[in-house]
């Protein structure tokens, strides 16, 4: 998609403009409101055509603004259940900055993982090598959920490219502090039995229907459904749609589920944070049902130096309620402080 695309974001990305400075704290707030506000009405972009690369042997389904813009390149990560049209809101105002990449990880959206290779650690590598085949410079990584987990322990473990982490409600290592409401941890405990999971969840499907699971994939990541537009409960359908041609999914799915799990828990995965050394933002939305803010301040208390930026009213995905808002603490213009440990 071209800068100069037919469908224009609204007044407030002038906030995103390449020279903008750091927005102040009250300008900040302001465009949180007028965000959350406008979102439903955000039109849908015109966006390049999904594409496939191969990387080590995986075809990863992925969308590529094209290499002939300058600034940054942003790569946007989904989480568990997602696909690269979770990004898609706020695909139009990065792309004025700098390239933008949407890859769909090993096992979700279009991309069928290879031997059951799902799980975080194989994402991990396969984001890495991604990186290399598309020849991604100046690489700002964008991370939400199980995106994040996979962004930050690539970024622990270093890629030369990667200049900035931003991290989206991400997962956040385990603790006492750090546990999700009962029905989303009753949900990965199935999880956690693989061949129960990989009975119970085909049925459950197919006793909600196709379309109703892409809706309800919304439903279960936002605070205010009123806020989400149209055209992007359209989108999930269609992906809960294509994901059903991928006969790897539910085990795929499990794997990935499980892996979570047991990285969130590992000695590993808390070292990790502090093995980061590129600048990172960490997104929050305070009303996230999947990844409670109050567990997330108490993890990131071992960081401080982490720019931590915290959405009031926001669920687990930010970009499908306050597009706006989200691409600009991508880019860089919104800063914050953790409070309240």
């Amino acid at each position: 998609m071209s800068p100069a695309s037919e469908n224009e974001p609204g007044n407030s990305s002038a906030a995103l403009a390449a020279d903008a400075d750091v927005l102040d704290a009250a300008a900040a707030e302001a465009l949180l409101a007028e965000s959350l506000a406008t979102n439903l009405d955000e039109p849908e972009p015109d966006l390049p055509p999904i594409t496939t690369v191969e990387v080590d042997g995986v075809t990863v389904h992925h969308r590529d603004s094209g290499h002939n813009v300058s600034g940054p390149t942003y790569v946007l990560v989904h989480g568990l259940g997602g696909s690269l049209a979770n990004w898609e809101p706020v695909w139009p105002y990065l792309a004025r900055l700098g390239r933008v990449l949407t890859p769909d990880l090993a096992g979700f959206g279009r991309t069928e993982a290879d031997a059951g290779r799902s799980a975080v650690g194989d994402n991990v590598d396969l984001l890495s090598a991604y990186l290399d085949v598309v020849d991604a410079r100046n690489v700002v990584l964008v991370g939400n959920s199980m995106g994040g987990m996979i962004s930050l322990l690539l970024a622990a473990k270093g890629h030369p490219q990667l200049e900035r982490l931003v991290l989206v409600d991400a997962v956040v290592p385990f603790g006492p502090k750090v546990r999700p409401n009962p029905r989303v941890g009753l949900t990965f405990a199935l999880y956690m039995c693989p061949p129960l999971a990989r009975f119970v969840v085909p049925r459950y499907v197919q006793r909600r229907g196709t379309d109703q699971m892409g809706l309800d994939g919304v439903l279960v990541v936002v605070a205010d459904r009123r806020r989400v537009p149209r055209w992007v409960w359209r989108r999930a359908v269609e992906e809960a749609r294509a994901l059903t041609e991928i006969q790897s999914a539910v085990p795929s799915l499990v794997r990935a589920a499980q892996s979570i799990v047991i990285a969130g828990a590992s000695r590993s995965y808390r070292r990790a944070l502090a093995e980061v050394t590129v600048p990172v933002t960490f997104l929050q939305g305070d009303a996230d049902a999947l990844v409670p803010a109050r567990g997330v301040r108490a993890a990131l208390a071992r960081v401080p130096e982490w720019n931590y930026v915290e959405a009031e009213g926001v669920g687990h995905v930010p970009m499908f309620e306050a597009a706006t808002w989200t691409a600009a603490v991508i880019a860089g213009r919104i800063r914050g402080n953790i409070t309240n440990m």
